[in-house]
């Protein structure tokens, strides 16, 4: 099918009144056929952004049942498009046990060192 011709399918369908379009199906699809000239729009706007914007790119366009031995059908192409929508989380880091202490040990070190020095300078000027 050329773009051409879908779109005019689409269009049919969609000026069809109600009684018409369910009088052309059977009472076990009419749960669906009220989202054909919706979905038959969205194809169309989704392949045009996709670049697919006249008859002859159409022809390029090739639907197959299997992408490299897997089933391509809506469930796949949904979950796919799921899997993006579901917000990441940045990984929990638990601090190492014994980097905490290492580090606490040098700080009190340092603050000890420093508290020396400091009263080591106070001392030297308290001479009389």
């Amino acid at each position: 099918l050329t773009r051409s011709q879908t779109n005019k399918a689409v269009d049919e369908y969609c000026r069809m009144d109600w009684q018409e379009v369910a009088a052309n199906f059977s009472s076990k699809g009419l749960k669906y056929i009220a989202e054909y000239c919706y979905g038959g729009m969205l194809v169309d706007n989704l392949l045009q952004g996709y670049g697919f914007k006249d008859d002859e790119s159409w022809t390029r366009i090739e639907f197959v049942e299997k992408i490299v031995e897997a089933h391509a059908s809506w469930a796949l192409g949904y979950a796919l498009d799921a899997t993006g929508r579901i917000p990441s989380r940045s990984p929990t880091s638990r601090l190492d046990p014994m980097a905490v202490a290492v580090g606490l040990t040098f700080l009190l070190c340092l603050l000890f060192v420093l508290l020396l020095v400091l009263l080591g300078i106070k001392k030297d000027r308290l001479v009389f």
